[in-house]
Formats: C-alpha cells, sequence, structure tokens
C-alpha cells in the first residue's frame, strides 16, 4: 500500500469507529474500508510469507461479535488478529521460557512496569481519533504458526498472550496480558522498524489512564499524520478498559 492508500484508510477508520461513527449508512465506504483492510492484511502476511487464505474459515463461531457487523473482508482481518494473538500464546511462552532476560528481544522498551495508578490527564482539547475494539481478540486457541512476531511488552514478568490491532499512523499497535509477582498485568505496545514503546500496569493502573503511549509529531511520517495536528499535539494510545484502545489527538504532560 502507498502513503495515499494509507491516509485513505485511517480515515476510513476513523469514520468507521471512531465517535459519532456513521460508515454504515455509506456503502461505498463501507466497501472501500473493507477493500483497503483487506489489501493490508495481505500484504502484512505476505511479508512473513503465509497465505491469507489459509489462515481462516470464515465459518468459524468463535469470531467476536464485532467481526459479524463488519463487511466480509474486514470480517477477516478481525478473525486474523483473533487467531494470531491466540498463536502468538503458544510461541511466546516457548521463547520466554528459553530465553534469558536479557536475550527475550534486542529492543529495550522505553517504559517500565507495572504502572501505578495516576490521574487521567485527558484534557477537554483532546479529539478521540477512533476507538480499537479489543473484545474478543483473545479468541480460541488453534495452534497455528505466529504470522506477526509481537513486540517486547514492559515486563520481567511472564507474557500471557499477545495481539496485534493493526498499523495506526505508520507504528504496529499491540494489547497483552502477563503475570509479575503473582500480579495479573495488562500490556500495550506500539513498534515501528525496531523502536518498541511499550507499557504494563494493573487493572487499576488501565481505569485510571496509565495504560498509555504517545507518539509526536516527529514520530508520525508526514503523509500519515493527521492533517489538524499540530507543532506540540501527541497522538495518544489509551487502553482505559477492556472493550477498546482509545486514540486521542491533543496536547499532554508527561509521556
Amino acid at each position: 500500500m502507498d502513503a495515499a492508500q494509507h491516509r485513505e484508510l485511517d480515515e476510513l477508520r476513523r469514520r468507521a469507529y471512531g465517535l459519532g461513527a456513521g460508515i454504515a449508512e455509506d456503502a461505498a465506504a463501507s466497501a472501500r474500508l473493507d477493500s483497503l483492510e483487506l489489501l493490508l492484511l495481505d500484504e502484512h502476511a505476505r511479508e512473513h510469507g503465509i497465505d491469507p487464505d489459509e489462515l481462516l474459515d470464515p465459518r468459524d463461531d468463535h469470531a467476536p461479535a464485532a467481526a459479524h457487523r463488519l463487511g466480509p473482508k474486514t470480517r477477516l482481518l478481525v478473525m486474523v488478529v483473533v487467531w494470531s494473538a491466540a498463536a502468538a500464546l503458544a510461541v511466546s511462552a516457548a521463547v520466554l521460557a528459553l530465553a534469558p532476560r536479557d536475550q527475550r528481544s534486542p529492543v529495550t522498551p522505553h517504559s517500565v512496569g507495572p504502572s501505578h495508578p495516576a490521574a487521567l490527564d485527558y484534557t477537554p482539547q483532546g479529539e478521540t481519533l477512533m476507538q480499537i475494539p479489543t473484545t474478543g481478540v483473545v479468541g480460541s486457541l488453534r495452534g497455528l504458526p505466529s504470522s506477526i512476531p509481537a513486540p517486547p511488552f514492559a515486563t520481567a514478568g511472564e507474557v500471557l498472550w499477545t495481539a496485534p490491532l493493526g498499523s495506526r499512523f505508520g507504528w504496529n499497535l499491540w494489547v497483552g496480558a502477563g503475570v509479575e509477582d503473582g500480579a495479573a498485568l495488562s500490556c500495550i505496545a506500539i513498534e515501528r522498524d525496531g523502536d518498541v514503546r511499550s507499557r504494563c500496569g494493573n487493572d487499576d493502573a488501565r481505569r485510571y489512564g496509565s495504560l498509555r503511549l504517545s507518539l509526536s509529531r516527529a514520530d508520525v511520517d508526514p503523509e500519515l499524520r493527521p492533517p489538524q495536528m499540530g507543532a506540540v499535539d501527541s497522538i495518544r494510545f489509551w487502553w482505559l478498559d477492556e472493550s477498546a484502545v482509545r486514540v486521542v489527538l491533543g496536547r499532554f504532560d508527561g509521556r
């Protein structure tokens, strides 16, 4: 996909998943969203040497309910997210068990976890660009080969599962879960060309807004930036509850 197609896909995703979404009534836009999502899926799959058509059966009953409200091609993308997350469970567990801690990845995450609950610094000036559904991303275990390698998460504990949520503004977005010192953790990460930013925290950390990662204007290629993004604005990925990651454009204090 070229830069123009990525911009078009981001705009269609905002219309489909953002606040006040109304793309369902625009048949042409919905069909175009399906087409671009399938094109991106095909591109990512072939980069990793797999055939997208071999990964899934669209008749499967375990896909999340949200998938059934999408067009057939977008539904394929949702189910790949579901099943690749399941596959990553087995692969990630094996890698973490065998590799020394400092060899799990050549990349060091920017953040360390778990985070402590903090006041949510969402400001009225922030604009919600989209909400990315996470309900049902774990899916059913199928023993499929991992199609997309997961980035390292900011925890010294065990990562139990990971799930890719697609490419956003040129960065790959992931969520996951793990255990550290007996405590359950939720994790979020963004990755581009080996640059990984991740954060993990307990349920309170998520509820109070600590599971967040930001991109500055310089972090986003010009052709992929939201047109309204100012010089000091940031794009923030917020995992506030179990149902969605909120993507907000605004000016924020801290990382």
